[in-house]
Parts: structure tokens; C-alpha cells; sequence
């Protein structure tokens, strides 16, 4: 039922998207003026900001109009790091079950543009349809596959660009850099170091010493066990450190089940659910360690250069990590894990068993993490 309603949503979407693509009701124009869709969770997002940071080197305020289309939770990390002329959000639950709402999206990002760039290698097709609605000389995104969308929509969403990218690069970073190199003009990476706020009143927590662990990922079974948390918590705070622990409110389960097995829960500093995005990239950026799950904590420690040690599994390996070494020269990201002959599975994984660790993540073990942050 809900995949017959999801395709129903999209074939009206796609109906209403024509009649304003043929009616061209556009909210007024302006030369030069450029569109940068980015739809995604907040790791991928601190991914593109490695990548964007230096935009106006080749779209100069003076010539340039950029406008940046971002899911909401990642809105004030746009008006924060992004140099950007305007920043519209759109709420995802609401996008995607309001048809009045994705018209009103519509409305607000209306204009003539010069380009409009989907930097998406997992496109979705519902903002293949929005782009479609939009006036634009030139249309970019990637030809690349489909985890987020059926194969048949992003075939027919492929018609709606003038310009795929093919790249059949298995790492993420690599290929959103072959990409911006080939639709941006001149377009060169360099390395980025983001600039925090020292006076964020949460850095008071922060301690020389302090290693940050951030346990939650996305789904439980990419989690380490909590038992196991508590283990290495209880060696690092004897060798002299400070704890903090960092997450979203989705963490605060699998924290409180850490807490359980710390012989003194009270020396741990417990921020989890008591931080925005730009609290907690301030609270990285001046970290010892990280040590955290595959999640967007391991990108923001990327942008901040804080060393990091990520407890991988194979689900997406060497997608995301580990990085490259063109991505990650000082070496500041370390990865620890356990491979498999199953790795690269999607994270499709025959033996998941619900609440609990899938066994690559589950057969990582204390000491492979404390001989790595010795490294």
C-alpha cells in the first residue's frame, strides 16, 4: 500500500510539475542566477560542504546570484559555512505527503536560472520532478543508481537533465569531486578546515584530554554494543581522559544502555540530545578523539581535521570509508574493522537480528580501537 500511494504521490507530482513547466510561471528572473539542490541527511551534507566551501572562486559575488535548496535539518549549517545568497528548506515529512506543499516548494525556489546542479549520485525522483518543473539554460546531475528511487524513474528522471555524469568510481568523495571538476568551470578541491565558534558555552565540558564518542548510527545493527562502549570508556577514562558523550535524541537509547555498563557513569560527561548541529561540530572541532559509528559524526570531525577512529562495518564500505588518501592527508581519519567475504552488502545483511550489532560491527573488538588511536 504505502509503495502504491509513494508511486501515485510522484505520477501527480509529475502532472503538476508539467502544467507549471508549460504555463512558465516564473517568480521573476535574474542573470546568472544558479540553483544547487541538496537534499540529503546531514553527513552527506558536511561531505558537499568540502566540496562547495569555495564556491565563489568560481562564481563570484559580483556576477552570481546562488541559491541552495537543503533539507531542513541542515538549514542552519547552510546559513553558517555555505557563502551563498539564499538558503530554502523544505521539510521532508511534509514534502513528501503534501502535494500543496511540494507546489509551494516549487514556488519558492521558481526563478530563470543559469544552471541548476544536483549533485546526487543516490538521486530521488521527487527532485527529479521539482527540477523538471524549473526554467533553467543548463541541468546537471549524476547518471548514477537506484538506492533511493526505482530504476524505471530514474531512467525517465535521466530526460530531465542536459547534462549526466557517469562515474563509476566506487568511493563518494571522488566522485562528487569528478563531478563539481566537470560542471564548474575551473572548479579545483582544496582542503577544508571549517571555521567553529570558541565561545560556544557547551566547549566549558571540553577539557584537555577529552575523547568524544558518538555510539548511534542510522539503524542499531551499525552500532557497536553498548557493553562494548562501556569497556573502552572505562579503559580511557584509567589512562587519564575525559569522556563526553555526543548524539542526536534518536541516540539517547543506546546511551542509557552505555551508562549501564560504566563502573562510574558520573565521570562521563552526557550530551547526547542537548546539542544542535553547529554545538556539536564546536564540541568536535576541539575533541582529543572521536570515536564514533559510521555517521555524519565522522564528516563533521573531516571539516574540523579532529583525529577520528570509525568503527566500520561493510554495509557501504569504501564508499564513504575508509578516505581516500587525496581526502585524507594528515591521516586524521582512521577506520577500525573486520572484513568479511559478505562486505558490500548495502547494508542488506542476512544475519541482522534485531537490536543488536551486525556481526561485522558486533566482531570489532576494544583493543583493535585502543591500538588505533596509539597509532
Amino acid at each position: 500500500m504505502k509503495r502504491l500511494y509513494s508511486i501515485y504521490f510522484k505520477v501527480i507530482a509529475f502532472f503538476l510539475a508539467t502544467f507549471i513547466k508549460l504555463t512558465n510561471i516564473s517568480k521573476g528572473s535574474k542573470e546568472n542566477q544558479i540553483l544547487i539542490v541538496k537534499p540529503d541527511a546531514v553527513g552527506d551534507f558536511f561531505i558537499f560542504l568540502q566540496f562547495i566551501h569555495n564556491i565563489r572562486d568560481f562564481y563570484p559575488h559580483k556576477e552570481f546570484n546562488i541559491k541552495v535548496l537543503v533539507n531542513q535539518i541542515n538549514e542552519n549549517v547552510a546559513k553558517e559555512y555555505l557563502d551563498v545568497d539564499e538558503i530554502v528548506s523544505f521539510n521532508r515529512s511534509k514534502l513528501y505527503n503534501s502535494l500543496s506543499y511540494f507546489l509551494s516548494l516549487i514556488w519558492r525556489v521558481k526563478g530563470n536560472y543559469n544552471e541548476i546542479i544536483y549533485p546526487c549520485y543516490s538521486r530521488e525522483s521527487l527532485f527529479d520532478i521539482l527540477i523538471y518543473s524549473l526554467q533553467a539554460t543548463k541541468k546537471s546531475s549524476f547518471k548514477g543508481d537506484s538506492t533511493n528511487s526505482s530504476k524505471a524513474l530514474i531512467t525517465i528522471g535521466n530526460s530531465f537533465y542536459n547534462y549526466l555524469i557517469k562515474d563509476e568510481n566506487a568511493n563518494e568523495l571522488t566522485r562528487i569531486d569528478n563531478f563539481f571538476q566537470q560542471v564548474i568551470p575551473n572548479y579545483n578541491y582544496t582542503e577544508y578546515l571549517i571555521k567553529t565558534d570558541s565561545n560556544d558555552p557547551l566547549l566549558t565540558y571540553i577539557e584537555d584530554k577529552t575523547i568524544g564518542i558518538f555510539p548511534g548510527a542510522s539503524w542499531r545493527g551499525r552500532c557497536w554494543e553498548p557493553e562494548k562502549y562501556g569497556q573502552l570508556i572505562e579503559v580511557l577514562i584509567r589512562n587519564g581522559h575525559k569522556i563526553v558523550l555526543l548524539g542526536g535524541p534518536t541516540d539517547i537509547q543506546i546511551t542509557e544502555d552505555i551508562l549501564r555498563y560504566c563502573q562510574k557513569p558520573h565521570q562521563i560527561i552526557n550530551l547526547v540530545g542537548k546539542t544542535s548541529l553547529i554545538n556539536l561540530t564546536n564540541i568536535i572541532s576541539k575533541l582529543e578523539l572521536l570515536i564514533t559509528s559510521e555517521s555524519c559524526a565522522v564528516h563533521i570531525a573531516q571539516v574540523t581535521q579532529t583525529k577520528s577512529i570509525t568503527l566500520l562495518g561493510g554495509g557501504h564500505f569504501e564508499r564513504f570509508l575508509p578516505f581516500p588518501e587525496k581526502y585524507n592527508k594528515k591521516l586524521t581519519s582512521l577506520s577500525v574493522y573486520k572484513k568479511l567475504d559478505c562486505f558490500y552488502c548495502g547494508w542488506h545483511c542476512p544475519f541482522s537480528n534485531p537490536g543488536q550489532s551486525v556481526p561485522c560491527i558486533e566482531m570489532i573488538e576494544t583493543i583493535s580501537i585502543i591500538n588505533r588511536f596509539k597509532e
